[in-house]
């Protein structure tokens, strides 16, 4: 007399072992598979892996790119205020050398003035 709690128990039991033996079996027979599987993962791995580093190595290649870039950005800046500065005084001067003209003009305009009345008086 076996109650079915003891029954239920006994077919887990040969269910589980039948699972592991199962398993056993199976791993055996697909080892090659497996191993196969695994190296195959391991490969693509380390593709994925030399891949990352081409592309960090890249990224670090731009970030000092974009810093080069930054820097003639701010030397681009600095030249452009100094070349307006420069413009400026370059104005000033101009300027200056305009007012010096008219009055040499103008005392040229003078001294020809003063030079016809001297040969007036003579």
């Amino acid at each position: 007399n076996s109650s079915p709690a003891r029954e239920h128990n006994w077919m887990e039991n040969k269910f589980d072992e039948l699972t592991e033996v199962g398993m056993r079996r199976w791993v055996i027979t697909n080892s090659s598979e497996l191993k196969e599987h695994v190296l195959t993962r391991c490969k693509e791995a380390k593709n994925l892996d030399k891949r990352l580093q081409e592309l960090l190595t890249r990224i670090i290649s731009l970030e000092k790119s974009i810093n080069d870039l930054m820097e003639l950005k701010t030397m681009a800046r600095e030249l452009r205020d100094a070349c307006t500065s420069f413009s400026s005084r370059l104005n000033q001067v101009e300027e200056r050398v305009s007012v010096i003209e008219d009055q040499m003009n103008k005392m040229k305009e003078e001294e020809k003035f003063r030079e016809e009345r001297v040969k007036r008086k003579e």
